[in-house]
């Protein structure tokens, strides 16, 4: 552990640095790397390979306790290079996203009624309204107790476990939210916001040349 926080951690430091700066993040490759063990009898095996990616994320909380105490190392840094760039981090995202569609195609099947899928849409979207609103604030009241990596981590990831929720209840189309998104304008709608999201880094790079 001595090792790694001499030579290491500042090395993946200094990555993140880059990371964040160029806007390029290796998340997405080392998933698609990654991908064809994850999809490898994928239907028996799921919950085991949903619960080691969970367990990795686990343990670097536990390390980011460690570095807080035993290194003279920034730890917002040590944060942003463990939780948010750190590819072994934002596995878990990638992995919950494939738990979800696959517990949905076994849910499709189920005779759910209108009020019940209702129901579970309004809970889901109580989540993800929560994360937004109080996560962050939370950050203030527990930064000197264990639970800091954890919400660090809600943060980082943007609440996914609440958006995997919310994603697969919507999916049902049986609810009265997910049927009102079928609304074709509204479909519209997203279907610009998509794109919008996509061309974001090109924007300043158009405005920069736009002045020279």
């Amino acid at each position: 552990m001595r090792v790694w926080c001499k030579l290491g951690f500042p090395i993946l430091a200094r990555t993140s640095r880059l990371t964040l700066h160029h806007g390029v993040c290796p998340t997405s490759g080392f998933f698609y790397t990654m991908f064809p063990f994850l999809v490898r009898n994928w239907a028996k095996t799921w919950y085991v390979k949903l619960g080691c990616s969970a367990a990795v994320v686990v343990l670097l909380f536990r390390v980011c306790e460690y570095l807080r105490y035993h290194s003279h190392l920034n730890i917002f840094l040590v944060f942003h290079a463990l939780l948010y760039t750190s590819p072994l981090a934002r596995q878990f995202e990638f992995v919950l996203g494939m738990a979800t569609a696959h517990i949905f195609l076994k849910a499709r099947k189920i005779n759910i009624s209108s009020t019940t899928a209702t129901a579970l849409e309004i809970l889901a979207l109580s989540g993800v309204l929560l994360n937004l609103i109080f996560v962050s604030a939370l950050l203030a009241p527990v930064l000197k107790i264990s639970l800091e990596p954890f919400f660090r981590w809600l943060v980082h990831s943007s609440g996914a476990p609440f958006y995997v929720c919310l994603i697969g209840v919507i999916a049902l189309e049986k609810g009265i939210f997910s049927k009102a998104l079928l609304n074709r304008p509204l479909i519209f709608l997203g279907e610009i916001s998509v794109d919008s999201g996509k061309s974001r880094h090109l924007n300043p790079v158009i405005a920069g040349r736009q002045f020279q």
